[in-house]
């Protein structure tokens, strides 16, 4: 039985869909629910100082009737990317900032990852980092080579 992957109560199979035996689910049942609705994003927003008129911008960017409460700004781990308000929060980053370039990544650790990849930092490159705070901080200066 250790060889075995219980699908559901009445089926029992040997084979791993991955080498073609019976899927575990059939597919997505429903979307994932925000973890913040929108105006508690946008009170993160307000506290680092943004313009009304930056957070008005944002809040059209993150707000979509359609795609139920919250925003949804997920690209990548999607069936529907063209659902989400990831290119619109993006181009309202840009806007923002003044910047040509803005992309949206899946959390902080992955941030940091692209920030550090894009200031050219690899082996051989001194960074300070503080001696308390996210293991993500220190460890992306090492993945980015």
């Amino acid at each position: 039985m250790a060889d075995q992957l219980i699908v559901d109560e009445n089926t029992v199979s040997e084979t791993l869909a991955l080498n073609g035996g019976p899927r575990s689910f059939a597919g997505r049942t429903h979307r994932a629910e925000p973890k913040i609705g929108v105006d508690e994003f946008l009170s993160v927003a307000e506290r680092f100082g943004f313009s009304s008129d930056a957070l008005d911008r944002i809040r059209a960017a993150v707000t979509d009737e359609d795609l139920g409460s919250g925003p949804n700004l997920a690209k990548y781990a999607t069936a529907y990317p063209s659902a989400t308000k990831g290119a619109a929060f993006e181009q309202a980053a840009r806007d923002l900032f003044g910047s040509r370039f803005a992309l949206g990544v899946s959390s902080g650790t992955a941030a940091l990852h692209c920030a550090f990849v894009a200031a050219g930092v690899g082996p051989g490159t001194e960074v300070i980092v503080p001696a308390i705070g996210f293991y993500a901080t220190a460890a992306m200066v090492i993945q980015a080579k």
